[in-house]
């Protein structure tokens, strides 16, 4: 299955401008996938398996065929470097995110931009969609550690059909670095880089349930376990 494939192989992406699929079993390298121009960010399998998104500094978007390593589809995503890429439930739409506050939304068979949105003041540093597919979360933060943090809606949920932010979480400062979707779309997870906390969000109300301290240093990455009841964190500290 997809799964199975997936967890026994890992993708990465370096700054030699190429990617590596990795065969978890040996340690061994098994294919390399050349065709971005800068160091590459952020990599992303398909929910089939069968396909891989990947986003540089060079502001492009590339589809591949993981089997065969070739370039199904290359999008001219956007100015400046790509922090992130999804795909959709569905596997044929995906995002790209990018420094310059833009999240733009992509028809993958079709090789089209669908929708553009707009409205982080700061950098967009990561978007998740809802397990139905029709609404995605947006987080924004500071690209470069050392910039400073500005106030605003840090943390937006959108509307996938009409294109319009349709709520947002109650946290108002750009330091989000991460975000996540429980599997039954009601919950959301954050990562803050400023008070270092963990803290869990009900998507409807936009209020915050709990908060997650214990990180001494910005939280990098957050997941939930695939029964929503438990989540994962992942920070610079040890």
């Amino acid at each position: 299955t997809a799964d199975e494939w997936c967890s026994s192989h890992a993708l990465t992406g370096s700054t030699d401008h190429n990617l590596y699929l990795w065969d978890l079993e040996t340690g061994e390298p098994i294919r390399t996938f050349e065709g971005h121009t800068d160091l590459i960010r952020v990599v992303a399998f398909s929910p089939d398996g069968q396909r891989v998104l990947s986003g540089g500094d060079d502001g492009e978007v590339i589809l591949w065929n993981l089997e065969e390593g070739e370039i199904l589809a290359r999008f001219d995503a956007h100015d400046s470097g790509v922090n992130d890429i999804a795909f959709s439930p569905d596997g044929r739409t995906a995002f790209s995110i990018a420094t310059d506050g833009s999240t733009i939304q992509w028809d993958l068979f079709n090789e089209a931009q669908i929708n553009r949105f707009e409205g982080h003041d700061a950098a967009v540093l990561d978007v998740a969609y809802t397990p139905n597919g029709k609404h995605f979360l947006s987080a924004s933060g500071p690209f470069d550690p050392a910039a400073p943090i500005i106030e605003e809606e840090s943390m937006r949920l959108w509307n996938l059909e009409s294109g319009e932010q349709t709520g947002s979480l109650d946290w108002y400062l750009s330091d989000v670095f991460q975000v996540a979707i429980s599997p039954d779309g009601r919950r959301a997870l954050s990562g803050l880089m400023v008070d270092q906390s963990v803290r869990l969000w009900d998507l409807a109300t936009g209020r915050e349930i709990r908060r997650f301290e214990g990180h001494m240093m910005p939280v990098l990455s957050v997941a939930f376990t695939p029964d929503g009841r438990m989540g994962l964190s992942g920070a610079v500290d040890s």
